[in-house]
């Protein structure tokens, strides 16, 4: 079997902690760790700010883990207050209740993490991402819903899948309005980018 390999790094998974794979490439925990403390680095450098405690003396040392968990929270927030602050339609409800249903399993939300970290590294705050997050998260999900289906799963995330609470021409129907949901979540990126996020997407 092929090792996955960081995209960043060039480490196979034998080599560090773990490796996440996603549609664009792989990346290993430490390009994660170290692609946060630049983003630091560049915030304080920008806001003027002076490193907090004694002047490190590695500029390469990592961000310490308490450091790291808040900053991944800060983001996992902003995904999840989004997702609930989606305004869908009253009806047919048969057809968005799974949707909602679906996207309150939870999750690592890693890919949404991911697009806002990136966004803040290169200059842009991640605020203005949140929409494309949002929908690269109901992309995600809408996958897992057909594949629940096509897999005849009976739980996602510990509970009950989406076609055994209702029934399978729900979930794939759903699942169908779900992608499209996520190309106007998508499609809500900067005017500056929108077309190259689109086109990627």
């Amino acid at each position: 079997l092929t090792m996955l390999r960081c995209s960043f790094c060039e480490r196979t998974e034998d080599q560090v902690e773990r490796i996440i794979y996603g549609a664009s490439g792989c990346i290993c925990n430490d390009c994660i760790v170290a692609s946060y403390q630049m983003l630091m680095e560049q915030e304080d450098k920008a806001s003027g700010r002076k490193s907090k405690g004694k002047q490190k003396e590695d500029k390469h040392e990592l961000i310490k883990p308490a450091e790291l968990k808040e900053i991944l929270d800060k983001y996992i927030k902003a995904v999840n207050n989004g997702l609930a602050a989606i305004p869908y339609p009253s009806e047919p409800d048969n057809l968005y209740a799974p949707i909602r249903y679906e996207l309150s399993l939870g999750g690592k939300r890693i890919r949404p993490v991911l697009m806002l970290m990136a966004c803040e590294l290169f200059g842009t705050d991640y605020h203005r991402a949140i929409s494309p997050a949002i929908g690269l998260e109901m992309f995600h999900n809408f996958t897992l819903l057909h594949d629940d289906v096509m897999d005849n799963a009976d739980v996602r995330r510990g509970k009950p899948a989406v076609h055994k609470v209702w029934n399978e021409n729900t979930a794939v129907l759903s699942g169908d309005a779900m992608q499209i949901l996520a190309y106007m979540q998508m499609s809500e990126a900067p005017d500056f980018c929108r077309k190259e996020v689109l086109d990627i997407f």
